[in-house]
């Protein structure tokens, strides 16, 4: 079995408030999801085949930065879900060079400004002001 690591915490099981914030937060996403018209796609067969594509896919986007920051114990992506589920991801090449390419871009920014840094007297001022993006010209797979 997998340990997870969780983040804001020691304490290995969910504390009442974590417990109370979870059940909150599961009623506004069921009140708040939108339905489309189902005309028989679902629920998908185990069979079928999906496409993937977008940052969202294999990286769940939970909050922002500073006061928008989520400090949950655990995401669980679309794509592990459908995986889990026992979905056909017949994207995964797609999912893997884009996961790459995230990696190596995050690196070299961060390195960016760790160096931009060195040369302000308030080292958020290099953060804020070399915001992070992917760079274009991705190649489709």
């Amino acid at each position: 079995m997998k340990k997870w690591i969780y983040s804001g915490t020691r304490e290995e099981q969910p504390s009442e408030r974590e417990l109370m914030h979870g059940k909150l937060a599961r009623k506004a996403a069921s009140e708040g999801i939108v339905l489309l018209k189902n005309e028989g796609i679902l629920p998908l067969k185990k069979d079928t085949a999906v496409a993937l594509l977008g940052y969202g896919a294999e990286k769940t986007v939970k909050g922002g930065i500073g006061s928008g920051d989520v400090n949950n114990r655990r995401n669980i992506s679309i794509y592990q879900g459908l995986k889990e589920a026992g979905v056909k991801i017949v994207s995964e090449d797609w999912i893997s060079d884009y996961h790459n390419r995230y990696e190596q871009a995050r690196e070299a920014w961060k390195e960016k400004v760790l160096e931009e840094a060195k040369k302000v007297d308030n080292p958020f001022d290099a953060y804020a002001e070399n915001p992070f993006a992917m760079p274009l010209g991705r190649k489709v797979v």
